[in-house]
């Protein structure tokens, strides 16, 4: 339990300190890890084990949930090739 402890700790802060989305998510999955490692240090019980598994399908839930809302978040994607003729392009006199 104890090399686990400070492992959420620092996941906890990365979180926190996260400036993009991308940091945001890998550090909330490094937390996510390290709490299953933390319920899991007493694997010899039935309970712990299947807290375990269920602590893992619901933070794979969460990460899917907000990989969406990032998503969404994002909008559409622009085009990327403008043609010339494009109504934005067109100089007025």
């Amino acid at each position: 339990m104890l090399p686990f402890f400070p492992a959420f700790l620092a996941g906890m802060n990365l979180v926190v300190l996260a400036a993009a989305a991308f940091t945001f998510l890998l550090s909330r999955e490094f937390m996510s890890l390290a709490s299953r490692a933390l319920v899991m240090s007493h694997h010899r019980d039935a309970d712990n084990r299947s807290a375990g598994y269920l602590y893992i399908v619901m933070a794979s839930f969460g990460a899917l949930s907000l990989l969406l809302a990032f998503g969404l978040l994002a909008g559409p994607p622009e085009a990327t090739i403008s043609p010339p003729y494009a109504p934005s392009n067109i100089r007025r006199p």
